[in-house]
This record gives C-alpha cells, structure tokens and sequence, in this order.
C-alpha cells in the first residue's frame, strides 16, 4: 500500500480534518459573496450602485460629493508659521489645500517619483496636503512647508526673475505667481516653452484642473476674413485694473472680463486691400474659452506702471471690484452649447503696496455656513458672515488696508 500524506488528523474514511475546514470556509466566503452579490444587484436596481469613497481618486467635473465634503467636515483647519515673509505662500496654498478638488488631484498624480526621499518639490505638495488632513499639527504642516521652500530653492537660482529673488533673498512675491511654479508647473514638468507646456503622465490631470485654453479670432471689417490664431493655453486668467486714456476700466468683474475678450486689438492688421486702402494699423481681436478648468485662479492685477517709456514706478489701484459669488463664463465659451459656471471659495487680499505687504486669506467652509479667515498661524472662524463680505475684507475683523487680490474659484 503506497505511503499516505498526512495533513493533520484523520475522519471519515481517512480524508483529512483541515479538508473538511478549507471546504466549509470556502462555502461560507461563497455564501458571502452571493449575499452581496445580492445587494449590490438590488442598489443598481434602485440607481444607488457604486463604491463609497472617503475621498474621489480623481479629478470631477461638477460639485465635490457628499461623501467628500464630510471627510473635509470632519479635519480641524490648521494655520501655518510664517518665519518671515511666507505669507504670500501660505494665503493660496491654504486656498488650494481647503478644495476637495485639489486633494483629490494630488492622490491621483505623482505617485512614483524618481527623487523620492530627495529635494523633490512635488512631494512636498503632496505631503502638505496629507498632513494637513490628517493628524497634522500647525509645527508638523510648517515643517513640510519649509522643506517645499528648501526644495524651490534649490530649483530657482536667486538671479531667477520669477521666484529666485524671493526664495533667496526673503522677498515677497506674487501669490498668484507661486501657485503657477509650485503646482502644475512642478508636476506638469516644467514651465511654459515656446508657447506650450511639458507634457508628462500628470499633464492630463493637471491641465483638467487648473489649465485654460484661450482661442483668438479676428473679424476684418473690410474683407469679412475670420482669421483664428494659434490657440494660447494659460494657468488661470489674470486682469489689470490700469487706467486707458485717462478713463478707468470697468471695475466690475464681468464687465473687465467682457472688456478683455471683446476690446483687444492686434497687429498688424489683415492684408486686404480695404485694410490697405484706409491705412488701418491695428483691428479688434476677439477671445474665447475653448477649455475651462476645475479649479480658476484668477489674478487682479492691482500693480501697474506708470510712464513706462520715462523710467516710470509702479504703483498700486486700490479700488474696489464688484464681483458675486458665482461666475458666469458661458457667454465667452467657444462651444455656444457649453455652460461654464463658478462658485467662489477663497480669496487671497493684500494689504501694502508693489514694495511689500502682507497677504490674508477667507475661505468657505465645506458645510456651507460661513468661513474661515486665515492670518498665517490664526484661523478665525466667520459663521455671520457671506461670500459677499470678501469684496470688503477690510470690513471683516481688524483687515484695514486689505484689497482682494486673488479669487478661487470652483466648477459647478
């Protein structure tokens, strides 16, 4: 009789006890399996499939999810140090850090970096937002923040005109211009060249979020000639508030946005031969939105310069822009058929002048109820107060002197 292995003890006619234990468990995981199965089928039914996320692993067209907005509900907000002159940095990245569509970007983008460990800038990005969202302290956040300024730092040298100066020497700079650097130019791969921007595995994702394409047409009035241009992408949109001939621009949000996309000129002028014949030097260009990002950001340009062709300075436009907590870009979308609507959620205001300043932020809260204002390490709660408020943020706790500056804003 050839020899038998034994697995563990003998019943039944000599077939091994653990067979019996593998065959029952793998009824009852069979059962399981059926009995969900089950359950599933009957939630499709009724239209309630699908998988319940904490957070979407993807970048959303529409209004974050409800599921979403209560992994946000249930983080306390942070501030973060300010060692000297951050505060330009901290006022959007706080902006981005309390849009869910943000977060959800940075799980999706960047997962195997080949410096990891290293000065890796992206993966500071990443890091802050994790532990902001986490069991993260306002020293633990500041110290991912620093190394985010370690990591700039050794990407820009201090001669760079964008950032390099700032890094270095402990200057102020441009919110708006940090957001453009720190996140999609760092994962996208790099800044713009020649007219177009890296394109890497995260392009895709990041371009979704924050890229806007502008199409450029002119219509000569002489030859009826459309002539569409090469099409300009951008990352968020940006309006000057400088004075024109002595008249000062509408400073009405819609209005300055109307006047940017329907009252620019070009040169030189079509080569018809009406063109010609009345020695037309400049026609009127016509811009439109061809893609809209999730995420807006969108610059007021409050620092002109003054007689720039005589060694001018340049000087800040404190006035007051008007501007409502939805936005509404349909009118300037290329596609006639496509709604392109915002939602405001954060601004970013300064107060000082082209030398230097200080920069706060205000930002809804995800249940809707108020929002947040954030002074570097102090988060003040603002649970009286409504989005129309932040056109005035001087009005809102001790912010005398503070002007919006950059506006957040969110697809619905």
């Amino acid at each position: 009789m050839p020899p038998v292995t034994r697995f563990g003890a003998e019943s039944r006619a000599g077939v091994p006890r653990d067979l019996f234990a593998f065959q029952r468990q793998s009824d009852e995981l069979e059962s399981r399996f059926r009995q969900l199965k089950r359950r599933y089928d009957q939630a499709k039914a009724a239209g309630r499939a699908g998988p319940r996320r904490r957070q979407p692993n993807r970048v959303q067209y529409g209004r974050i999810t409800k599921a979403c907005e209560a992994f946000f509900q249930k983080s306390r907000p942070k501030g973060m140090t300010n060692p000297g002159t951050w505060c330009y940095q901290i006022s959007v990245l706080q902006c981005l850090l309390h849009l869910p569509e943000y977060c959800a970007l940075l799980q999706c983008i960047h997962k195997d970096c080949p410096d990891a460990g290293a000065d890796c800038a992206a993966c500071e990005v990443k890091e802050m937002a994790r532990d902001y969202w986490s069991a993260g302290t306002t020293e633990s956040i500041s110290l991912v923040h620093g190394k985010l300024n370690n990591a700039l730092i050794q990407m820009f040298p201090a001669n760079d005109t964008r950032l390099g100066m700032a890094l270095h020497y402990d200057e102020h700079c441009c919110p708006f211009d940090f957001w453009q650097i720190a996140v999609p130019e760092q994962f996208r791969g790099g800044p713009m060249v020649r007219g177009s921007y890296p394109v890497n595995e995260d392009a895709s994702a990041v371009n979704k979020a924050f890229q806007v394409v502008r199409s450029n047409y002119r219509d000569c009035q002489f030859c009826h000639r459309v002539t569409e241009r090469e099409p300009q992408p951008c990352d968020g949109l940006q309006f000057s508030l400088e004075y024109r001939d002595g008249r000062p621009r509408p400073q009405v949000l819609i209005d300055r946005i109307q006047s940017d996309f329907n009252d620019s000129t070009t040169r030189p002028p079509c080569g018809c031969a009406g063109a010609r014949d009345n020695n037309v030097e400049e026609q009127q260009d016509v811009w439109r939105l061809r893609t809209c990002p999730q995420i807006l950001v969108l610059r007021l340009n409050r620092f002109v310069m003054e007689d720039w062709d005589k060694g001018g300075e340049q000087r800040k436009i404190d006035d007051e822009v008007e501007y409502d907590e939805h936005l509404d870009l349909s009118q300037f979308a290329e596609n006639n058929n496509e709604t392109i609507r915002y939602r405001l959620d954060g601004v970013v205001s300064q107060r000082g002048d082209v030398e230097g300043g200080h920069y706060i932020s205000h930002i809804r809260k995800p249940n809707g109820t108020g929002f947040l204002e954030f002074d570097d390490s102090q988060v003040i709660s603002i649970t009286d107060g409504t989005i129309q408020d932040l056109r005035h943020p001087w009005k809102l706790e001790d912010n005398e002197g503070f002007t919006p500056y950059v506006l957040v804003y969110s697809r619905v």
